[in-house]
């Protein structure tokens, strides 16, 4: 797997797994299947490849009988 320097990534930088991003104190694990992507204020965003990110979900958005 690709290893990536986490200093290396800038915002709206896309990595497709699987890929392993190194940090001084942290490591993230990209596995096939994900994409990493770097959001507007630098956070690290793993999603399901082929998913797009839906609503989120408030207790009053949830469907009865579905867990809350």
């Amino acid at each position: 797997a690709e290893v990536v320097s986490r200093a290396a990534l800038g915002a709206r930088d896309r990595l497709e797994g699987p890929c392993v991003v190194e940090e001084p104190a942290a490591t993230t694990l990209v596995l096939p299947g994900q994409r990493l992507h770097v959001d507007d204020l630098g956070n690290l965003v793993i999603e399901e490849a082929g998913r797009r990110p839906g609503p989120r979900r408030t207790p009053e958005t949830v469907p009865e009988g579905c867990p809350r």
